[in-house]
């Protein structure tokens, strides 16, 4: 199968002083901007709407945000602290402390009914409870890791990683055992510490990897070898090259700080990967092993999804279709 063609760019620098990350919720696409202390909306056409209501006035220096299908989850590296609000700008709630420790969140990302929280001063990842925020587990990182970006999916944690002398991408169980790591030319070339900022993967369970020092996008295999390089894109100031699928595009937010310039960089048709309902614990829930089409589910329009099993609307299921639909509501 062919490679993906070179990406797209929509300049979109009118809004922004210091975009970082986005995150896809519904048909709209949110960007997170420390600068001034906003998160503004945009629509299917890359056009701002509004700003996400009521948070404004409660932020500092938001710099990473997450969607769970419903709410977004924000960090604001002003005052450390981990936001949660309802899809009006409404806060539910806000973590400042995790397993006895204050949290600096570099990114977090939902999964199935959990969210993993990147905390690089205390070399750990947190996971805790999507719905009430409480903490479950640690899972260790190697000391002064540098940890940034993280992606899991399929019972796996893909976390970038910026340790001297061996900057590279881990690949941990969800369980928190470590299984492999894979790095780049790149990223271990003395005297500069660089590496991988954001990861995602694709339907093909390809590995895109931001790399904002050095301009690049790099492509990897399922077995962690390099497929292509998408050379001298910007991924540079404030930008973390922030990934997010929406309408069968991977979307890439990037800044040029030098020339003041915010661009969304779009891969045409590549889609997530994708989400099969494992079979349902709570007594009375039987599989049934009839297929869903797209169109079973809300928000999944256009992207050719198949999931296996049909489900009554319990909470393990509710988190199961949540988690469907922060992939795929396009």
């Amino acid at each position: 199968m062919p490679l993906p063609a070179a990406p797209t760019s929509t300049n979109i620098t009118a809004l922004y002083t210091n975009p970082s990350t986005m995150a896809v919720l519904g048909n709209q696409i949110y960007v997170v901007d420390s600068g001034s202390a906003a998160i503004y909306v945009l629509n299917s056409s890359l056009t701002y709407l509004h700003d996400f209501t009521l948070q404004t006035a409660i932020l500092s220096s938001p710099d990473c945000i997450s969607a769970d299908g419903t709410n977004i989850w924000v960090s604001d590296g002003g005052d450390n602290t981990l936001y949660k609000f309802g899809p009006t700008g409404n806060t539910i709630f806000t973590i400042n402390t995790l397993n006895g420790k204050t949290i600096q969140p570099y990114s977090f990302y939902y999964y199935s009914g959990n969210l993993y929280v990147v905390d690089p001063p205390n070399d750990r990842i947190c996971v805790i409870n999507n719905t009430t925020g409480a903490w479950i587990q640690d899972i260790a990182l190697p000391a002064s890791s540098g940890a940034t970006g993280i992606y899991v999916n399929a019972s796996k944690i893909y976390i970038g990683l910026w340790t001297t002398g061996n900057v590279n991408v881990s690949v941990y169980t969800t369980a928190g055992s470590f299984v492999t790591s894979f790095t780049n030319s790149n990223w271990n070339v003395a005297p500069v510490l660089v590496g991988p900022d954001t990861i995602v993967i694709d339907s093909l369970n390809q590995i895109w990897v931001s790399d904002t020092n050095h301009g690049n996008v790099y492509l990897y295999d399922s077995n962690y070898q390099l497929l292509t390089t998408y050379a001298n894109l910007f991924l540079g100031g404030g930008s973390r090259g922030g990934f997010a699928f929406f309408q069968n595009n991977i979307l890439l937010l990037d800044t040029n700080a030098d020339a003041n310039e915010t661009i969304i960089w779009t891969w045409s048709n590549v889609l997530p990967q994708p989400v099969v309902l494992p079979k349902p614990l709570d007594r009375g829930l039987e599989p049934n092993f009839s297929t869903l089409t797209n169109n079973s589910l809300p928000g999944t329009t256009n992207v050719g999804l198949s999931v296996i099993g049909s489900y009554s609307r319990t909470t393990k299921a509710d988190n199961l279709l949540d988690d469907v639909n922060s992939r795929y509501q396009l």
